[in-house]
């Protein structure tokens, strides 16, 4: 609903599904998930679009164009885009970054759906390898401007898990809070409708009864010292908190420049990512 303040407070504009009634009647009205608003955008033919979309107990996303939204016609919708390819009801709001749109219905992946030419894409662009189940997700996104964003989600349980994502590949889980041994991350039961909230280098989320705070783990950086000469190996045993420096040093204990790290986790018990994606770095 679009609202006008001019002169008094009135409704200047809306959209409904020609199906309202009986999509209300078998409960599974739009009204269960929130609406998202898009900057500016600019279609194939040069023209600047107003949209705005978002999806509900229906499992249809619906785009809509702030300037004409369609109001209500009982024999067909007159709004700018919908796309079906959500796998479950919608209980959240999406979220939106750098032309990507990312939605978490219930029992379904997050999906990513890219926006080119003011068109949502019809089938998400990635989606994660995991699903989640009631309410699904509000996603939150954190980045360095356009740079290494990650998608935050918590998946609500008994002990929830706070997820973090690749946000330009769904399908690489960057960590999550079910990890570390021993249930160090663990914060305890989930709850409905929580969003991750990202401010001064920490994740916070919302509990039944607090709030659990995510950050890099504190500490001095760990250190490996190597030989160079024939390729060699030096393993890890232990956890060590971020960033891990690496010294490769001469016989006399001179570090050596220019020489390549290469980073491998074992083959079972462990697992591991570095910055950028890569896994190999040259000593400096």
């Amino acid at each position: 609903m679009k609202l006008s303040t001019t002169g008094s407070l009135r409704v200047a504009d809306y959209f409904t599904m020609s199906n309202t009634v009986s999509e209300s009647g078998g409960d599974l009205d739009l009204g269960s998930g929130g609406t998202l608003v898009l900057p500016d955008l600019i279609d194939g033919s040069g023209r600047v679009r107003h949209l705005a979309l978002g999806a509900g107990k229906d499992r249809i996303i619906y785009v809509v164009d702030r300037d004409q939204m369609g109001k209500f016609d009982p024999s067909t919708n007159h709004d700018y885009e919908e796309v079906t390819a959500l796998s479950g009801s919608v209980f959240s709001t999406p979220a939106y970054f750098n032309n990507t749109v990312y939605f978490g219905a219930v029992g379904d992946t997050i999906k990513a759906f890219s926006i080119t030419n003011a068109q949502l894409s019809q089938n998400p662009t990635s989606q994660t390898a995991n699903s989640f189940g009631y309410p699904g997700v509000t996603p939150a996104i954190s980045a360095n401007g356009s740079a290494s964003a990650i998608l935050w989600a918590v998946e609500n349980g008994s002990t929830a898990i706070l997820h973090a994502y690749d946000a330009t590949n769904l399908g690489t889980e960057l960590y999550n809070s079910g990890q570390a041994a021993s249930g160090r991350d663990n914060f305890g039961a989930g709850n409905k409708f929580i969003t991750p909230i990202i401010a001064n280098g920490n994740v916070y989320v919302g509990t039944p009864n607090g709030v659990a705070v995510f950050g890099l783990l504190s500490g001095p950086p760990a250190s490996i010292n190597a030989t160079s000469g024939t390729p060699q190996s030096t393993a890890i045993n232990t956890p060590f908190p971020a960033p891990l420096v690496v010294t490769v040093t001469n016989a006399s204990g001179t570090p050596v420049n220019g020489v390549t790290v290469t980073f491998t986790p074992p083959s079972s018990g462990a697992s591991g990512s570095f910055a950028g994606g890569a896994n190999t770095a040259t000593t400096n």
